[in-house]
């Protein structure tokens, strides 16, 4: 760091003596008292005068707001606890001020703080704490410190309109030019901002002691260095800084830098120009401040603004604003949107007869469990006592939003251990949906309120929606989904069979198994309705595995009764396919029937093998082995490449019945299911269509090389008694429906 001269600093009033900092001949300024405690304000004001002070006191808040618009104070003695207006409010209003934002305040108390109180104090704008007893001396040093720092900074605003006018006097005069230097560098050593001063290229040139405290470069790393500037910039649109610098000769905002050590700090950075008796750039000076604890301080209290001090969930407030964004993207994707209304049901007699302590406990354990029961991406939070609000944001279907509803009711239910006591706690939940419930936070919050007043009055521990009718198509989906729980130990379901008939010699050479359930109330219940059920509870591997057993027994008591011998498919689902050691479960099956594995078929849809490819092969070589016989359902309805068809080690493919339908008035459909037969032939596949209605589609078919088919026009699905009367007697009839074009002929007429 280079040696400048010393000179003298003139006083800031006129008429008085040079003194070494700056301040005012003959006394170092005013200082203001306010305490509403005579005795305790004498007593303070007898220390200040002591120090050369001109001493003001006041004995309220208002009264020193009064002082204020009189005088300018170099620092204020704030006592905290006063009536009327504390000194958190009288600091605040102070601050707020042009005139005094940047006066000093120490605050003075005789009471006991808190770290909570000491936030409070510099969140307000406390310079320093003196707690009682107050030691004289210990009061003179901080008063001697912060009035020294008040008249510094009137001194280095001072000083620097000083040295933009001596800019223009540099070369005329050289030994003033010394003197402010050397007064620039006296002021740059004793203040606690960094300070920076850097050539027009932008290489630095000097640095204060403050400097190197903040960042941890000493002065000989930088010195010289122009590679170091991002360092004390990191993250930050330079090249625009740069040119509001160029365009208007300062800029300052907030910045994060990083230490030598790698360590990233909040800073306050303040950037100005000096420029040469030419107009050109000349120099940059960078003044700046470490503001970490304040920003940490400003960001808990946002933080405590918007969150519930409990449990830490965002609050009333800051849901409403998550709310009505989210509304409004929903608004702009015409998406739902689900406001959920949880409360827990007796939870004022836990309070009653355990205590807040242990009601407070129980609300942040119940917090936890609801996060864990949602998305990242959906809201909780906490509206008071043990009401709370979940927004789920895309939620999908009324069904998903159930599903939601139910995994929260089993989340919260269940024990709580808590300081011993073990709590059972159950909740309602109430449901409203954007749009359809609301199109503003207020709407939907409401509504969902009123629907879990519904839900307590059900009984508590249950969910309701707001809209009737979506209560009502839940009610039914969980009525099914009771119900189908118990319809295998009630015998409830069957097995139907529809013919799979050969194109060349026009006999049942298979029959594909198709699920049915004869609920007693509902009578039967469509597949399409009860399936998806089945696979979103987890029942549909049980139920696959009865599927399984019961068509391979079927089909081997057909075979005891001299019967012709037929194959027998069955459809799988992903749950199934999935299952771990689901191909020595199938082997058992089939064994345990006495069938031989060439007579039982398993049908897999495309999705179900494409989604793990390497995993989905694996599984289909090793069935494959047992003997038993592979089919594609659907096939083109998926997305299997044909590098991936020839893979898999399937015998048959079949066309889905969808391109069957319009087989003959669509020719996009027409197309298809020629290519798939004809890819079929061509990988040595047998293909079967499925869903042949008609004399037409049966002609087209069987005009590209179709192989099998099955549909109506053979014969519906048909109960197992009524399949093997078909597959007795019907032979002859089928046989002759495809010579003589005569639909259904293979149906019994008891049918």
């Amino acid at each position: 760091m280079m040696e400048l001269p010393k000179i003298e600093i003139p006083a800031l009033h006129d008429g008085g003596t040079p003194r070494s900092i700056g301040v005012p001949a003959g006394n170092l300024g005013c200082v203001l008292i306010v305490d509403d405690n005579p005795a305790k304000l004498t007593s303070l004001a007898s220390v200040v005068s002591d120090m050369e002070l001109e001493v003001v006191t006041a004995t309220s808040g208002r009264e020193a707001l009064r002082q204020l618009l009189k005088l300018d104070f170099a620092l204020i003695l704030l006592d905290v606890y006063m009536p009327t207006m504390d000194g958190y409010e009288t600091a605040q209003i102070i601050h707020s001020r042009p005139r005094s934002a940047h006066t000093p305040i120490i605050f003075i108390t005789s009471e006991a703080i808190t770290d909570e109180d000491r936030f409070k104090g510099y969140a307000v704008g406390a310079a320093d704490w003196i707690l009682s007893p107050i030691m004289p001396e210990i009061l003179k040093a901080k008063i001697k410190i912060f009035v020294d720092l008040f008249h510094l900074n009137r001194m280095v605003q001072h000083q620097a309109e000083e040295l933009r006018k001596l800019n223009d006097e540099l070369e005329q005069r050289v030994i003033e030019r010394t003197a402010k230097l050397a007064l620039f560098a006296r002021i740059f050593d004793s203040v606690t901002e960094g300070i920076m001063v850097t050539s027009a290229d932008r290489n630095i040139l000097y640095v204060n002691p403050a400097f190197t405290a903040i960042t941890g470069y000493a002065a000989e790393e930088v010195t010289g260095n122009h590679a170091l500037m991002p360092c004390f910039m990191d993250e930050a649109p330079h090249s625009e800084i740069w040119h509001n610098i160029k365009e208007t000769g300062h800029w300052q905002g907030e910045m994060v830098a990083r230490r030598k050590g790698g360590e990233h700090y909040t800073e306050w950075l303040s950037i100005s120009t000096m420029k040469n008796t030419g107009g050109e750039i000349s120099h940059y000076i960078a003044v700046f401040s470490d503001i970490s604890e304040r920003k940490a301080v400003e960001e808990r209290v946002a933080f405590m603004a918007q969150h519930d001090f409990l449990t830490g969930l965002p609050n009333r407030l800051l849901l409403q604003d998550r709310l009505t964004q989210a509304i409004a993207h929903a608004q702009r994707k015409q998406d739902r949107l689900a406001v959920i209304f949880l409360d827990l049901d007796h939870f004022k007699t836990i309070n009653d007869s355990l205590g807040h302590p242990v009601g407070d406990k129980l609300l942040q354990e119940v917090a936890g469990r609801i996060k864990d029961a949602v998305r990242a991406s959906d809201t909780v939070s906490r509206q008071g006592g043990d009401e709370f609000i979940i927004m789920l944001q895309e939620p999908g279907t009324a069904d998903t939003i159930a599903m939601a509803a139910v995994k929260l009711l089993a989340a919260i239910a269940g024990s709580y251990l808590i300081d011993g006591s073990e709590i059972q706690v159950t909740t309602s939940i109430g449901i409203s949906v954007f749009p359809e419930d609301g199109r503003d936070s207020d709407s939907l919050i409401k509504h969902a309120d009123n629907a879990m007043y519904q839900a307590k009055g059900s009984g508590r521990n249950n969910y309701q929606f707001f809209t009737s009718e979506m209560n009502r198509r839940t009610l039914e989906r969980i009525s099914l989904r009771t119900k189908l729980s118990h319809a295998l130990e009630r015998q409830e379901l069957s097995l139907h069979y529809q013919p799979q008939v050969d194109l060349q010699s026009g006999r049942i050479i298979g029959a594909e198994a198709l699920l049915r359930w004869n609920q007693p109330v509902l009578g039967m219940v469509p597949p399409a309705q009860f399936i998806p059920i089945a696979e979103e509870n987890g029942l549909i591997a049980t139920i696959g595995e009865w599927v399984l057993r019961e068509a391979c027994r079927q089909n081997q008591e057909w075979r005891k009764r001299g019967l012709p011998e037929i194959t027998v498919a069955a459809n799988l689902s992903a749950v199934q396919f999935r299952q771990k050691n689901f191909g020595e479960m199938v082997m058992v099956i089939v064994n345990e029937s006495g069938l031989a594995p060439s007579a039982f078929e398993l049908e897999i849809t495309e999705s179900v093998v494409m989604h793990d490819t390497g995993a989905a092969i694996a599984l289909l070589q090793q069935l494959k082995s047992f003997g038993l016989k592979l089919s594609m359902d659907d096939f083109g309805t998926g997305y299997s490449s044909l590098s991936h068809l020839k893979k898999f080690p399937i015998n048959k493919l079949k066309i889905d019945r969808s391109f069957v339908r319009n087989i003959m008035i669509d020719p996009d459909d027409a197309v298809i299911a020629s290519t798939i037969i004809s890819m079929g032939q061509n990988l040595r596949l047998t293909v079967i269509a499925e869903g042949v209605e008609t004399l037409e589609q049966l002609d087209f078919l069987r005009e590209q090389g179709c192989h099998e088919m099955q549909g109506y026009y053979f014969s519906k699905p048909l109960p197992a008694e009524k399949f093997a009367c078909l597959l007795s007697e019907s032979a002859r009839r089928i046989e002759a429906a495809i010579q003589l074009d005569v639909p259904n002929v293979g149906v019994p007429e008891t049918s």
